[in-house]
């Protein structure tokens, strides 16, 4: 990739979680070559102004070949911003990948992840480009602590993840999310069928998923995100290239209220029929501050409330002779704040690191990727602490 331009482009740089991502590459100052690009040039100029001019800006349009192969062209790496991603993902690893690009992005669907592995898995590996998705909150913490603690505790029966947030406000997302997490369920019948092909044992394993539970006074319901499917296909992943065994794994939220469990779960109740067929989804669209209980189509959050807000993921291994090892992991605000910091050190790590990459490339997840690389140590120095114990 020598005599690129740039090092890095981040794509959808004017969308919430691009902007979080922009200003924290700028507080990085590794030397980077960087731009941003964006399709709107008013507001990719309104931000390339507010970050006092510092990269170059680029244009770019998803759906044009021309535009995006002229970036990609011009740089080692892309983090793709630009949801969702089930719409508009695809295209953006076809371009990185015929042009030996690295792909970096912070998807939390698993229809576009798994998708994406089927279709260019073969190709990107071939012709030696990394593509890594879901490096964002979803899901590179979980999945680095799940093959941290399996490293570390051989023999293990079974593992759950309870992730707990703690926000001085409501937690609020962008409209991008609600979309993703609509599409993500009226296309389930689509990923049953994609993971058929992608690993014929995927869901070959036992699995132990309640939906309420309650844990030490607090109600536990299974956790909307992407981290149980990254994290099966990075154990398939090491099963198939290593021959390491592939154990149950279960993912939960923590809910620290009954209002917060009440909305949780009548918002599942509603999308799951509604996002079935075109009217429902269209109703959804409409009104996402009704469905989502104020989640979403409201203000975003605030400089103040996300520097306050913060989370707490444990990670359990139950073992055979009844002990137990952990993995405490703690941050800042998890969805953009804790995603930006993952997907910056993401990048950065596969840029300086490949060598300790498992593959010469293909289309992997953040856990099977990075799991001999130093980032868990790089993400302790932005205030993400993995923390392993042991009991009897």
């Amino acid at each position: 990739m020598k005599g690129r331009a740039f090092d890095i482009v981040v794509l959808g740089a004017t969308g919430y979680t691009g902007r979080v991502i922009v200003n924290d590459l700028l507080a990085v100052n590794k030397n980077l070559n960087w731009a941003i690009a964006g399709r709107s040039e008013a507001k990719l100029r309104s931000l390339w102004q507010a970050i006092g001019n510092k990269v170059p800006k680029l244009i770019f349009d998803v759906f044009d070949r021309s535009s995006l192969n002229r970036i990609t062209k011009e740089t080692k790496l892309i983090i793709n911003c630009v949801g969702p991603y089930s719409l508009f993902g695809e295209s953006v690893v076809r371009s990185c990948v015929e042009n030996g690009t690295h792909y970096i992005d912070v998807s939390g669907e698993p229809l576009f992840l798994e998708k994406t592995q089927l279709n260019f898995h073969e190709e990107a590996l071939r012709r030696n480009v990394f593509v890594i998705g879901s490096c964002g909150f979803d899901s590179l913490p979980a999945d680095l602590a799940v093959c941290l603690v399996k490293k570390r505790s051989p023999e293990i029966k079974s593992i759950e993840t309870f992730l707990t947030t703690h926000y001085e406000s409501k937690f609020r997302f962008n409209l991008g999310t609600w979309e993703s997490l609509v599409f993500g369920f009226a296309n389930y019948q689509q990923l049953k069928e994609v993971r058929k092909q992608l690993f014929a044992d995927f869901e070959a394993y036992p699995s132990d998923r309640k939906a309420l539970r309650k844990i030490e006074g607090k109600f536990v319901i299974p956790f909307l995100g992407s981290d149980r499917s990254v994290i099966k296909r990075t154990q398939l992943l090491n099963n198939k290239y290593f021959a390491t065994k592939v154990v149950p794994v279960e993912t939960y939220f923590v809910c620290l209220s009954k209002l917060q469990l009440f909305s949780l779960f009548t918002m599942i109740s509603l999308i799951t029929p509604l996002s079935r067929f075109k009217g429902g989804r269209s109703l959804l669209m409409k009104h996402p501050r009704i469905f989502s209980f104020g989640m979403t189509g409201v203000p975003m959050l605030t400089e103040e409330e996300m520097s306050k807000a913060s989370f707490e993921m444990r990670v359990n291994a139950h073992h055979f002779d009844e002990s137990l090892s952990r993995v405490k992991i703690t941050g800042p605000e998890a969805g953009y704040k804790t995603a930006s910091i993952c997907c910056i050190q993401s990048a950065l790590t596969l840029l300086n690191e490949h060598h300790n990459i498992p593959l010469p490339g293909g289309v992997l997840t953040p856990g099977f990727a990075f799991q001999n690389t130093k980032i868990i140590s790089n993400l302790s120095n932005y205030n993400i602490k993995f923390e392993f114990t042991k009991t009897k």
